[in-house]
């Protein structure tokens, strides 16, 4: 005859395999569920280590799934596709970039100052990115227009401080800024860029300070040169323009 089953037993029996209940606070997956907006942050954060590591083709939204421990269906119900995603990356990047050049030349005097400071700005946020600046700057698998964004963002910097310079002087801006500034604010920018890679693909040994210089003592003659003949009298050694 079977001995009658103890309390104790019963309550093994009943918890040997409890039911899988998440924690609170937590979906199915055992992941913490967050606000949204904090859950978008978080998801452009682990993106952004995602596609600088790896670079743009390398990065899947598997990936990204897999490192915030959500599934992939979020990450497509916050971003839709993972060029949307990455432009987003871009985006946060570019305007880092452009707030800080921003500081350092509005208290800069002349167009020399200016543009120095430009140049220092850039370059010091190059170093602290490394070699990752080529995934930034288009030369890590991605050639689509809309990726351009750091590119387009330092054109328009660089347009708005050549503008700043010639209307010190006293030029009507808008009758020269369609002939004039946007090449010369386009050309600076790819050479920004273009000085940028190959240091930290090449010699990144090289100081910044050093990088910062030999693009000023190179770029700087014939952009004074340039801003002289739109506006006289510019002084362009130095001095207040």
């Amino acid at each position: 005859m079977p001995r009658p089953a103890t309390a104790e037993a019963a309550s093994g029996a009943l918890s040997a395999n409890p039911p899988s209940v998440p924690a609170a606070g937590t979906d199915r997956r055992g992941t913490l569920r967050l606000p949204r907006a904090q859950r978008r942050t978080q998801l452009i954060t682990l993106a952004d280590e995602l596609f600088l590591a790896r670079g743009f083709d390398a990065v899947s939204m598997d990936d990204v799934a897999q490192s915030s421990g959500v599934s992939k269906p979020v990450i497509y119900d916050h971003f839709g596709s993972k060029e949307h995603l990455f432009r987003i990356v871009l985006d946060r990047h570019a305007a880092a970039l452009r707030a800080s050049m921003t500081a350092a030349m509005a208290d800069a005097q002349g167009a020399h100052e200016r543009f120095w400071a430009q140049t220092q700005v850039f370059f010091a946020w190059v170093a602290e990115r490394g070699r990752t600046v080529s995934v930034l700057f288009g030369g890590a698998g991605h050639t689509d227009e809309d990726f351009r964004v750091l590119q387009r963002m330092q054109v328009a910097q660089t347009e708005e401080m050549l503008a700043g310079t010639l209307r010190r002087a006293g030029v009507c801006v808008t009758a020269v800024m369609a002939a004039e500034l946007v090449p010369l604010a386009e050309m600076l920018a790819g050479a920004y860029q273009s000085l940028a890679v190959w240091w930290q693909r090449d010699v990144p040994e090289l100081a910044v300070e050093e990088v910062s210089d030999r693009f000023h003592r190179a770029m700087w003659p014939g952009l004074a040169a340039n801003l002289a003949s739109l506006a006289r009298p510019l002084v362009v050694d130095g001095a207040p323009g």
